[in-house]
């Protein structure tokens, strides 16, 4: 698969929670472009190519996914499911953003390969820091070294790292 360097992909159906990370890619004057879909069911489609999704011109193949967990159709476990039945290198990592500080939604969510489990940043200041962390991270996923682990993302709350 290849993937778009710069192109990550944000599944999230609350529309606010878009916009505020709109204009924190915007404000952080961030290199990264990212595509939003609002359901798991859309992002499947979306990393498989399907459908509309197909012309990889315009829905370029992420190198990332930022997963709620909360949505209609197919939530963000769903996703994290569907994820991992398919051959491992065949998809971006993933970064989990939720509101839920449930340990057992952390601890299902890293056992279903996340490799972050982020707090929603809740305001413009901490989705700046956030979307500006997100180059380290870029770098770190892009070493060929299994065992870097990102250590740099700001904190907007409790995560869990691997």
């Amino acid at each position: 698969m290849a993937k778009s360097a710069t192109t990550i992909l944000l599944v999230e159906d609350d529309t606010h929670d878009v916009e505020l990370m709109k204009l924190a890619f915007d404000h952080a004057k961030s290199p990264f472009s990212f595509v939003s879909v609002s359901d798991g069911g859309e992002a499947v489609k979306y990393l498989t190519g399907e459908g509309k999704y197909a012309d990889r011109a315009l829905f370029p193949e992420p190198w990332l996914v930022l997963l709620d967990l909360s949505m209609p159709v197919m939530d963000g476990f769903e996703v994290l499911r569907w994820m991992s039945q398919q051959t491992p290198s065949q998809w971006p990592p993933v970064i989990v953003l939720s509101y839920s500080r449930l340990e057992n939604d952390v601890k299902l969510a890293v056992q279903l390969g996340a490799k972050l489990y982020v707090q929603k940043p809740i305001d413009l200041d901490a989705a700046v820091a956030f979307v500006k962390g997100l180059g380290d991270f870029h770098v770190e996923t892009t070493t060929p070294s299994p065992t870097v682990q990102p250590q740099n993302l700001p904190d907007s709350g409790p995560r869990s790292q691997l």
